[in-house]
């Protein structure tokens, strides 16, 4: 995944108009909520308000789900309605991380907006593209090392779910746990394992304090790998 520029408060809160003059819904999920499954009408789209969305596909053998994005605030959800030949039913999974607010908007609405309302026409238009690149980004690192991908995954999440502390390290939200961490990294517990030791101001870290850490550390640690 290739890091998102981070939306500032201003501009989130443009995004939320943008849905809110088309009249929609609000609604929540708890955590660990399922919002959609692949194969179930997609009603229309949700954009998250806040919270935290781990969006899912099916293995080849369909015993189980493995999550290839953790969406945010502004991302949107059901955007498979706008595929050629009047696409009916969701292509991906999505589940609340943690207790999370959503917009939603009737796809019958959102249809009907999309040709009257130009600047949302470009919002949706840019989270297409967004989505798109992050995919891609997401594939190419599936041919990188252990390590090289859990770092990338790291700055990934700092820049989109990162919290600042006084110091230089960042905390990310307690429900992004090593087990989400090795499953969006596409890593065993064993590579997983190995990778997090590799890395600089991980390997100390305890369980229970949650996941921090310097990203200055580990850019410096990822250009060592790619000079220049």
């Amino acid at each position: 995944m290739p890091r998102r520029r981070v939306c500032t408060e201003v501009e989130q809160q443009e995004c939320e108009d943008l849905f809110t003059r088309h009249g929609p819904l609000s609604v929540r999920y708890a955590r660990n909520e399922l919002i959609c499954q692949q194969g179930s009408y997609a009603a229309g789209v949700y954009m998250i308000e806040s919270g935290l969305v781990s969006e899912s596909l099916p293995l080849p053998d369909d015993i189980d789900t493995v999550p290839y994005s953790i969406l945010g605030p502004t991302d949107l959800i059901g955007l498979e309605i706008l595929l050629p030949g009047d696409s009916e039913l969701h292509l991906t999974s999505c589940r609340a991380v943690v207790d999370t607010r959503l917009s939603f908007l009737e796809r019958n609405a959102l249809l009907s907006a999309l040709g009257t309302d130009e600047q949302l026409c470009r919002f949706v238009l840019g989270s297409v593209t967004e989505r798109l690149f992050a995919l891609a980004g997401s594939l190419r690192q599936r041919n990188a090392s252990p390590d090289q991908r859990l770092c990338s995954l790291l700055l990934d999440l700092t820049a989109t779910h990162g919290e600042p502390s006084e110091s230089e390290s960042v905390s990310l939200p307690h429900s992004i746990n090593r087990r989400l961490l090795a499953e969006l990294s596409g890593l065993s517990a064993s590579q997983f394992r190995r990778a997090w030791d590799t890395l600089p101001a991980l390997g100390g870290a305890s369980r229970r304090e949650g996941i921090s850490f310097s990203p200055q550390e580990l850019r410096a640690w990822q250009q060592g790998q790619h000079p220049l």
